[in-house]
């Protein structure tokens, strides 16, 4: 027996899908989809520079530093994009500092034969667009292109980013000297929640100031106090700040209010995952707490527990390439038996709680070049993706900053990473925050600094109607 039912919902079915076809075949606004099957419809399709020059710093024959002007030889890894809904044209990857564009030629593709027009920088003339003319993109360009015979048209505003700043200069700023933290004896520097937080030794007692991260001059003191050792203990994780106060763990999120998570005979925390504190006991062992310090127990060692790390303690956690789901926790850190700085690392498998993986001591097998100093006030921070090691030598002079992309087992100077223009006083702490910056505090001295392309963000590159 025949179906009409059937029939009649395949035939529904079918003109709604014809329907959305329809309105799926272009991406341009309403005027435009009328526009789209006329021989003089308007649109640019493609843009593209075709040679930029710029100075390059080298070094000469005899050794010296000269700066030449060379042709940049990575242009088509800057891609221009199209916004036709709101007529824009530009590279969301800027330019190498000091690209000359003020006249280069551009190729600029239209659909349909569409004729472009350039607009003057200084008045409201026009100038047919000539392929092989040199243009001045030192400032945004308004573009029309019109159809062929005239009736239609469309603007674009084309930028050419090139970035203001010279991509691997590290700067720092000085904030105003602060009285408070001179009296500290040690200190320890962290960034939680927006704010950088410093919790020094002052005598008996462990004092915490912090200040906003666009601030840096102004810090509010916390209203507890804690025990003279308790600022070695301060980690952040999970969204909350950590510390060991004679005994007892502490926690808070805001730095006003604290609760006590566990009691227990450790001398410092000093690492943590997304699942487990890590903790030195009294007697030298490392320990471990799934439940936020309320119990611990012992952590399985590959070798001897006198190697274990027991100043200027850091770590670092950070997903297998392999398996995002298997985190390794590295511990950074001196003690009186070495004379490098000492590495541990462990693998925690968030998919399968039972499995305890031991903790394994790096071998270092290499030449002194590669291991990471003993430096006074040891601090590793994990930064721009790897381990970043600052310090104070001997003799009080900032040390050499060290970098590690392997979780500590080479390290090697990166010299575009500079300390202030300063020596330190005292102690010394750094920390890094939300958006990249390195802070240090020493004496009375703070600053904060970066890396110019670590700020540098990009705009959008894709679009939707």
């Amino acid at each position: 027996m025949y179906n009409y039912r059937s029939m009649r919902n395949k035939i529904y079915s079918l003109i709604a899908m014809l329907t959305m076809a329809l309105a799926l075949t272009s991406c341009f606004s309403e005027n435009d989809k009328k526009e789209e099957t006329r021989p003089y419809e308007t649109a640019i399709v493609a843009f593209s520079l075709q040679e930029v020059k710029f100075p390059l710093d080298t070094i000469t024959k005899a050794g010296k530093d000269t700066t030449v002007i060379a042709k940049y030889k990575k242009l088509n890894k800057h891609r221009f994009y199209i916004d036709h809904n709101n007529g824009t044209i530009y590279n969301p990857d800027s330019l190498p500092y000091g690209a000359r564009v003020k006249a280069v030629i551009a190729s600029i593709a239209t659909k349909s034969g569409g004729i472009l027009y350039f607009k003057s920088l200084t008045d409201d003339k026009e100038t047919l667009y000539n392929q092989k003319d040199s243009i001045d993109f030192s400032k945004p360009r308004t573009v029309t292109v019109y159809s062929q015979d005239g009736s239609f048209r469309r603007t674009y505003t084309i930028s050419v980013n090139v970035h203001k700043q010279r991509g691997n200069e590290f700067t720092w700023k000085a904030f105003n000297d602060n009285a408070n933290f001179a009296l500290f004896e040690n200190a320890k520097m962290v960034n939680h929640d927006g704010k950088i937080y410093v919790f020094g030794k002052k005598g008996s007692q462990t004092l915490g100031y912090f200040t906003s991260e666009e601030d840096g001059n102004t810090w509010t003191q916390l209203p507890a106090t804690f025990a003279a050792e308790a600022y070695k203990s301060v980690i952040v994780n999970q969204g909350a700040i950590y510390l060991l106060d004679n005994g007892q763990i502490k926690r808070t999120t805001d730095g006003k209010t604290w609760e006590t998570t566990g009691t227990a005979s450790l001398q410092q925390l000093v690492a943590a995952s997304k699942t487990e504190l890590y903790a030195l006991s009294n007697s030298k062992t490392l320990m471990v707490s799934k439940d936020n310090g309320a119990n611990w127990k012992a952590e399985a060692l590959d070798t001897d527990a006198a190697k274990l790390p027991t100043e200027g303690v850091g770590y670092m956690y950070q997903p297998l390439a392999t398996n995002s789901e298997v985190d390794r926790i590295v511990l950074f850190g001196t003690n009186a038996t070495s004379n490098h700085a000492v590495i541990w690392n462990k693998l925690v498998d968030y998919t399968n709680a039972a499995t305890n993986y031991k903790w394994s001591f790096v071998e270092s097998g290499l030449s002194e070049t590669f291991q990471l100093p003993k430096y006074k006030f040891l601090t590793v921070l994990h930064y721009n993706n790897k381990a970043m090691a600052f310090g104070v030598t001997n003799d009080g002079k900032f040390a050499q900053i060290k970098e590690s992309s392997n979780s500590g087992i080479v390290w090697t100077a990166n010299k575009t990473y500079v300390y202030p223009a300063a020596t330190p006083s005292g102690y010394f702490a750094a920390t890094a925050d939300s958006q990249n910056y390195i802070w240090i505090v020493s004496g009375s001295k703070v600053w904060k600094g970066r890396m110019n392309s670590m700020g540098w963000k990009k705009p959008q590159t894709d679009f939707t109607e």
